[in-house]
């Protein structure tokens, strides 16, 4: 009978991954992880649900069971201080409506989600962006609210083709279509105040678009000039960091992961890490679970486990080597429908959410 190692993995979101590996590309096989998974919080709501955010809290033991947790998320430790550090759906997000719950569930605030409107938020959690949709067409709609998790309003705008928003509250517009349409690449501050407009190389811009990810907004572009090649240009705040091309035409901004160091880039089956220098530090192939996902609209981050670094795909982490940078591992929590906080990894199912813990099962 296999022994189960009774060591809690905590995922939390990693946005910054630490430095570039270095050597020349190399493969290496791939070692399945057998785990076991915990069921150690639970909580049903009424409405199905669409997204969730969540925030911390600090609880006494006694509060923590009541919103949800179980004995078995804690530590002795934790239970010996009698206080524990917990998450809890801080904001939710239904077919209609976006609530805003505190720790015990309770709605605090609530409002519509409206018609021919988009909901985004930060990575941490920290900022909703409440874009309305534009047509290019003939230059109308767009615009967008900034709200904070409690659901305080920031500001509000009339017009612009919002596209994402950053940890610190920067929001950012613009895309050029392949249609001819097209919107200025802006950054603004999280007061709304436009603070930078990024201008594209002079390629015959035919496609462009932008995500963020982290305190990083991504832009990757298409031209005539470089039809078998991306630009890739990443800005933080108001400024542009890295610009640079890469061979492949079929690079999009939401399967790029930036840090101080470099980006690390899905593409197809292959996942690199490419130096500010835009050298390409290595390549590592996972085909059995890469081929035909990435740009299918799955779930794709970079999270930290027991600070061991992986790559969260439809389900799969992947495991690297901290100091190489190349994938070791994987296993597979057999679930995409996967949200992250600050210490704690969820399950969505319909109108209940779940926290697990993972427990190694080793041979």
């Amino acid at each position: 009978m296999k022994a189960i190692k009774r060591t809690i993995i905590f995922i939390a979101v990693m946005i910054f991954i630490g430095s570039a590996g270095s050597g020349k590309p190399e493969e290496t096989e791939l070692i399945e992880q057998n785990i076991q998974l915990e069921t150690v919080y639970e909580r049903t709501f009424p409405d199905t649900i669409v997204d969730v955010i969540f925030d911390t809290a600090t609880v006494s033991l006694s509060e923590a069971k009541a919103m949800g947790w179980k004995d078995e998320a804690f530590s002795v430790e934790e239970k010996e201080k009698g206080k524990v550090n917990v998450s809890y759906p801080c904001v939710l997000i239904t077919k209609d409506k976006i609530s805003f719950l505190d720790k015990e569930g309770n709605v605090k605030k609530e409002m519509d989600k409206e018609q021919g409107t988009k909901i985004l938020y930060s990575s941490n959690g920290k900022y909703i962006l409440k874009k309305y949709y534009y047509n290019g067409d003939n230059d109308s709609g767009g615009g967008a609210k900034l709200y904070d998790n409690e659901g305080n309003i920031i500001w509000e705008k009339r017009e612009g083709a919002f596209s994402a928003v950053s940890d610190e509250g920067y929001t950012a517009t613009g895309y050029v279509s392949p249609d001819g349409s097209s919107y200025p690449f802006k950054i603004y501050n999280r007061e709304g105040e436009e603070i930078k407009e990024i201008k594209l190389p002079d390629w015959g811009i035919f496609d462009a678009g932008l995500c963020a990810n982290g305190d990083y907004f991504i832009i990757t572009y298409r031209g005539q000039a470089g039809f078998d090649s991306t630009g890739v240009m990443i800005i933080k705040e108001n400024k542009v960091v890295v610009n640079f091309q890469l061979q492949g035409g079929n690079i999009y901004s939401w399967n790029i992961f930036p840090n101080s160091k470099g980006i690390f880039l899905i593409e197809g089956t292959q996942i690199s890490f490419i130096d500010n220098n835009a050298k390409i530090l290595w390549k590592e192939k996972a085909p059995l679970f890469l081929e035909g996902n990435p740009n299918k609209g799955n779930i794709i981050r970079m999270v930290n486990i027991e600070n061991q670094q992986y790559l969260f795909l439809s389900g799969i982490f992947l495991k690297f080597d901290l100091l190489e940078n190349k994938i070791i591992s994987f296993f597979n929590v057999k679930n995409d429908n996967i949200r992250f906080s600050i210490k704690h990894f969820f399950m969505v199912e319909k109108n209940k959410i779940r926290s697990i813990n993972i427990h190694k099962v080793e041979d």
